[in-house]
């Protein structure tokens, strides 16, 4: 298997990296990954990944979530369980911020945002890799869900108000390459919405090697504000705002526990789960997941 190695930050490209930690993924394989710190742009980053072509295996298990609708299990009636109360208020953010009615969901997983948003007179499209969960949205839900390769290849016609990428630019092998493609598709001012974890949470300082947000080899990105705030500005895009994601602190938290093998991760991951939901409260760069919102600048 072929490895992508990065001497230098593959963001800002300053020689200034260093050996941050070492991190097990913990969902598939049981290898075990280097994260990189950027001490000049505060990136972190997944060393020795496989590359693009080699990195489906690490996606195919029925503990990857947003790929498939498995309800077994207390961890996954939870996360299935909050979701629809978060499809509501992600989509009462999105009209705060925007009149649009074209969205484009990129990695739409199985589908259930958009049909939401889609309920709500929404004209939606998504885009998503993974072939399975593409075949479930349009089976469960009539969407129109195309691969990500139309994308990069320019053949996607339609313009869009409003773009959404929950949990996906993480995964993106050349993110700058990816935003500015999408940028060609987006009406002028568009937004573009985007959640994350952050590395700078409480769950994450608590947890180190074993916060569930660093799910290596799958993340290859870690941000904090100042990062993705730089990444999508040479992009072509302006900060708007951030908003919270509430629920995620329990979720990360309760997983952390169990790579931790407590045999009480459920109740240990809420009691910090709580911790860090009431510091966000006083920090909201403190939260487990950010959702930051842009406007398309017309140049790049």
């Amino acid at each position: 298997m072929t490895r992508q190695y990065h001497l230098i930050c593959p963001f800002c490209h300053s020689d200034d990296v260093k050996n941050w930690h070492e991190v097990d993924d913990h969902k598939v394989s049981g290898e075990r990954f280097h994260i990189f710190d950027c001490n000049n742009c505060g990136l972190r980053y997944t060393q020795d990944p496989p590359v693009e072509a080699d990195a489906g295996p690490y996606y195919d298990s029925p503990n990857y979530v947003s790929h498939s609708d498995n309800r077994s299990g207390i961890m996954f009636r939870l996360y299935h369980g909050v979701r629809k109360y978060m499809l509501n208020k992600k989509r009462r953010l999105i009209g705060r911020y925007s009149s649009g009615k074209k969205i484009i969901d990129l990695g739409s997983g199985t589908g259930y945002f958009l049909d939401n948003m889609k309920r709500h007179g929404y004209e939606v499209t998504g885009i998503e890799i993974n072939e399975g969960a593409r075949n479930f949205s349009k089976d469960a839900f009539s969407l129109e869900v195309y691969p990500p390769e139309l994308l990069a290849k320019g053949e996607i016609t339609k313009r869009f108000h409003i773009a959404t990428m929950w949990h996906v630019l993480e995964h993106i092998y050349q993110p700058e390459t990816f935003l500015r493609q999408l940028h060609g598709i987006l009406e002028d001012d568009a937004l573009l919405v985007i959640a994350v974890p952050n590395y700078r949470s409480s769950d994450a300082t608590h947890y180190g090697s074993y916060w569930a947000g660093y799910d290596v080899p799958r993340h290859l990105w870690h941000f904090d504000q100042n990062t993705i705030t730089a990444l999508l500005k040479k992009c072509g895009y302006n900060y708007l705002t951030t908003h919270r994601l509430p629920f995620d602190s329990f979720y990360v938290s309760m997983l952390s526990e169990k790579y931790r093998k407590n045999a009480l991760y459920l109740l240990s991951g809420l009691m910090h789960g709580a911790f860090s939901w009431i510091a966000s409260l006083f920090n909201i760069n403190r939260t487990s997941s950010l959702i930051y919102f842009f406007h398309k600048n017309e140049e790049i």
